[in-house]
């Protein structure tokens, strides 16, 4: 009887535990993700883990491409969208190996239908690429226009004179 409820308690252990995913530079979207058979991007690991799962990345560089674009938001392509979180007690983590040093490599990224508009728009020559476009302004306000005009601030003959009109 002890031995039923000691091998149940380890099976409950190991069902609610925390699975990782491995990710290696050398490895193959087509493997399991494990140690000895990981993933070589971050699109397919992710696929395979669960909110509160871990990835584990080697080291390596990881060069990124168009097809590993994992979201497209608007106009904003996100190469990494991560939203699987989990919960409190059990967080999702992207990590690298111990002792190993990962480097993801954006130079392949191109995503040319949403380069081209922006250069364009922006009269940008060939050889710039836009990372990223900041927005300024109020979009989901409308706020009271300011008046800065003060007409005793003008000078009408010269420079800092405080002429009469």
């Amino acid at each position: 009887m002890r031995l039923a409820g000691l091998i149940l308690a380890m099976m409950l252990a190991a069902s609610s535990a925390a699975k990782v995913v491995y990710m290696c530079a050398s490895g193959s979207d087509a493997g399991d993700g494990s140690i000895r058979n990981p993933y070589a991007t971050l699109p397919a690991a992710y696929k395979a883990i669960e909110g509160g799962d871990t990835i584990c990345v080697r080291g390596g560089r990881y060069y990124v491409d168009d097809s590993q674009v994992m979201k497209i938001v608007g106009s904003y392509a996100c190469v990494f969208a991560l939203d699987k979180a989990g919960t409190a007690e059990r967080r999702t983590c992207v990590m690298g190996y111990p002792g190993e040093r990962p480097v993801f490599d954006f130079s392949a990224l191109q995503m040319e239908d949403r380069i081209a508009p922006v250069c364009e728009a922006l009269k940008l020559p060939e050889t710039v690429i836009p990372l990223c476009t900041i927005v300024i302004g109020h979009p989901a306000e409308q706020p009271e226009p300011k008046d800065k005009w003060k007409p005793e601030n003008v000078s009408y003959n010269e420079f800092g004179g405080n002429d009469s009109k």
